[in-house]
């Protein structure tokens, strides 16, 4: 009989171990989760506790919002588009770069006004010089 008390004591105490090692393993479990979703809560919101910071769930911009920006020496402007800035966009071209139209500089003269290097629109109508061997014409 002593034997089958033996066996039995050893039984008990090998399922005891069993539930202390499922117990830590689950717990164990529940605090790391506890404690990855307490740091994306936190980076969610900005407030990390060394300092705040922006994760990558906060978006940059409000879909919609414009802001200016430049290429090269061009006006351009971003878009925010799902939280993010796009690239820069170039502004619509209205004239070929440098080139050059006829206007009116007063009521006797006519001039010439020059597109900018951007393609955006004309400058100021100033006066066409001409050389002295040179006919200058409307045009």
């Amino acid at each position: 009989m002593r034997k089958d008390n033996g066996m039995l004591a050893f039984t008990m105490v090998a399922i005891a171990l069993i539930f202390a090692v499922a117990f830590f393993a689950l717990n164990a479990n529940k605090t790391a989760d506890y404690e990855k979703k307490e740091k994306t809560n936190a980076v969610v919101t900005g407030s990390v506790a060394s300092g705040s910071q922006s994760g990558a769930a906060v978006p940059e911009c409000i879909d919609g919002a414009k802001t200016p920006c430049k290429m090269d020496a061009c006006a351009g402007e971003k878009i925010c588009i799902g939280g993010k800035w796009s690239m820069c966009v170039l502004l619509p071209k209205v004239c070929v770069p440098n080139s050059t139209v006829a206007c009116s500089y007063d009521n006797c003269r006519f001039g010439k006004a020059l597109c900018d290097p951007c393609g955006n629109g004309y400058g100021k109508c100033g006066l066409v010089e001409c050389a002295a061997n040179e006919k200058c014409e409307k045009q």
